[in-house]
């Protein structure tokens, strides 16, 4: 097959298991994030402030892996230190920053600094105000975004659907990571309950505008929407159905009437809110789980929601080629059948030994099929 039905095959394949249907085989969105450079003997703080090499060393990776759908290198924000550095941009400390903590290992990390008070919570529309905001229009940025659309559309040349369009953060998450610090917005649930969901309703627009404005800009399907401080431990069943899930549903319906698919990855353990989860729109999501009783989660969800996640990354660097292999069989045929599934990590591929990714692909491709 030439490129172009090579690239229509493995579209299909996605589209089928967004439906809860399936194809000839399981597709394939593995997210490497600094395993492509590391494979090629780089560190992640010479991928995110060297351009060219954050390309070269992502496209050798795909071609080597040749998913089904294409993660591109800005998912991890690799060669975009310098336009980061041009924008000021101070929420998130990155490996390879000049002076910064991680030097040129580890990956970015978000920085909480929360310029928020309580007394904030008065005019919630001077809050709003208080978001970081950051000029893309600065010369390194948009020649970062430039090179963002070339190489995703050099992808679809060569046959690769690319996945991710947009970012879209949980109202609760903005409102913990920018705004209030994730303690602090601890405490104010129980004594700030209508000002938090009143700021989240607020949030909203801001948040499905900016997701928008940088869609249109990606021939990507997939809206990337973390859900990082939904997990257990950090809300109860009754404060996440209270305080966050409401506004997740909220946006998620948001992204759907304008023809955009959610992917919320569900960081952290999950098993207790995968009811919640199946009042999403049917056969608009793809669910991705970090944590979660995963033949639950198929019963619970599988005939009405993609699922996405279930194989640690981190297996690849301790096991053993042939525990990959059994293990993966196992979940192949548990979340694959009757379709509904997408093979991802449920955390994300940084270091790797080659033998467990080749037994990974090989396995993929062996017992992928249905």
């Amino acid at each position: 097959m030439d490129h172009q039905q090579l690239y229509q095959q493995r579209l299909g394949r996605i589209n089928a298991a967004v439906a809860c249907s399936h194809t000839d085989r399981i597709p394939i969105m593995p997210f490497a994030r600094a395993y492509p450079y590391v494979r090629k003997g780089h560190s992640m703080g010479e991928a995110m402030n060297d351009l060219a090499l954050a390309q070269s060393d992502m496209k050798d990776w795909i071609l080597a892996l040749q998913p089904d759908m294409a993660v591109s290198y800005t998912a991890s924000f690799a060669g975009a230190g310098a336009a980061m550095s041009e924008m000021g941009v101070s929420l998130l400390e990155w490996p390879g920053r000049s002076g910064g903590a991680l030097g040129n290992h580890g990956t970015t990390q978000i920085i909480e600094a929360p310029p928020m008070s309580e007394d904030d919570y008065e005019e919630l529309e001077t809050a709003l105000s208080l978001l970081p905001r950051y000029d893309y229009t600065l010369p390194r940025a948009q020649a970062y975004r430039a090179a963002a659309k070339q190489f995703e559309q050099e992808l679809e040349a060569l046959g690769y659907p690319v996945a991710y369009s947009a970012i879209a953060t949980a109202p609760y998450d903005v409102l913990g990571l920018c705004l209030r610090g994730t303690l602090g917005l601890m405490t104010d649930i129980y004594m700030y309950e209508d000002e938090v969901n009143e700021l989240q309703e607020l949030l909203l627009p801001v948040i499905l505008d900016n997701a928008l404005a940088h869609a249109a800009e990606s021939a990507g399907r997939f809206v990337y929407v973390p859900l990082k401080n939904g997990m257990e431990g950090y809300l109860s069943l009754e404060q996440y159905e209270d305080f966050y899930f409401p506004m997740v549903k909220k946006l998620c319906e948001g992204l759907i009437a304008k023809g955009l698919t959610p992917l919320l990855y569900c960081e952290g353990p999950y098993s207790s809110r995968l009811e919640l989860l199946n009042e999403l729109p049917e056969g608009q999501c793809v669910i991705r789980l970090d944590n979660a009783d995963m033949p639950r989660a198929k019963a619970v969800l599988g005939k009405t929601h993609c699922l996405s996640g279930g194989f640690y990354a981190y297996d690849l660097l301790h096991s053993t080629p042939e525990a990959i292999r059994e293990y993966l069989k196992s979940l192949l045929d548990t979340m694959g059948r009757d379709g509904g599934y997408i093979f991802d990590f449920g955390d994300c591929l940084d270091q790797a030994k080659p033998e467990n990714v080749e037994a990974m692909l090989t396995t993929l491709r062996d017992c992928g099929a249905y």
